[in-house]
């Protein structure tokens, strides 16, 4: 008896605030996210009998994904395109690669400007703050296209999904 759990409540999938430093609209109207998977790698111990599987030295994060409701002015879905088009290929290089927006905990000028953190702050079922999940310096990967459709009768919000690369997630509780 001495296993059970002392907090029988269950997370709930609506749970959930976002914040990305970078991207205010995007937290705003985010609508799902997918907190990301680790793998650690592995290494084989070579013996004369048997090669046995040892633990790697190296995590890797899944991508993390978000889906979030596109605003009439497309500024969310716009402010990731710029954010992905400042990284690799902006028409003048020095005017759009110093404005992408700033985060002054990177002391390096040229790193501050590609990457952003985040967090997701995941809350318990009274909707007080449990756990905060950090995510550092992240950039965006991949941002789904949208289809408009003028045969669509039902009227519902177009949605966009962005991936994101990550280099660490560190949990709080």
């Amino acid at each position: 008896m001495q296993n059970l759990p002392t907090n029988y409540n269950l997370l709930q999938p609506t749970s959930y605030r976002l914040i990305i430093d970078k991207l205010p609209l995007v937290s705003y109207w985010a609508q799902s996210v997918q907190l990301p998977g680790a793998q650690v790698g592995e290494t084989q111990l070579n013996t004369p009998f048997k090669d046995f599987p040892m633990a790697g030295d190296n995590i890797n994060h899944d991508i993390f994904d978000i889906m979030f409701l596109i605003d009439e002015q497309m500024a969310n879905w716009n402010e990731l395109y710029k954010w992905m088009r400042q990284l690799t290929s902006p028409s003048d290089f020095k005017k759009e690669f110093k404005t992408l927006p700033q985060d002054p905990r990177y002391n390096d000028p040229n790193i501050k400007e590609m990457y952003s953190d985040a967090r997701l702050h995941i809350t318990t079922n009274s909707m007080n703050p449990n756990i905060v999940i950090k995510f550092t310096s992240m950039f965006p990967t991949v941002l789904t296209p949208i289809s408009f459709e003028s045969s669509d009768t039902t009227l519902q919000p177009l949605l966009g999904t962005c991936s994101f690369t990550v280099h660490d997630m560190i949990i709080e509780t």
